[in-house]
């Protein structure tokens, strides 16, 4: 692929999962943060998002890419969003 052809990563939207109904809720919020403020800083658009605070039917589109802590990583979630689609 040439320069030219490669997709500008900084039109993706990505969602970052965090603060779902698990014993790793603390945890979840911190890290989940830390990666916003990351992808933030390299110059990626994302999107913080509490789950714990927010319905799935309010996700389908507000993000591209969505991945973090228990439902992000297990497919859970991707698989709710694609039906809903």
């Amino acid at each position: 692929m040439t320069a030219s052809t490669a997709p500008d990563i900084t039109t993706i939207r990505i969602g970052v999962l965090r603060a779902g109904n698990s014993p790793e809720r603390p945890g979840s919020l911190a890290s989940g943060e830390q990666a916003a403020k990351a992808l933030t800083h390299v110059g990626l658009t994302t999107d913080l998002i509490n789950l714990a605070d927010t319905p799935l039917s309010s996700l389908r589109d507000r993000f591209d890419v969505a991945r973090h802590g228990l439902g992000g990583e297990d497919g859970k979630i991707q698989g709710a969003l694609e039906t809903r689609s």
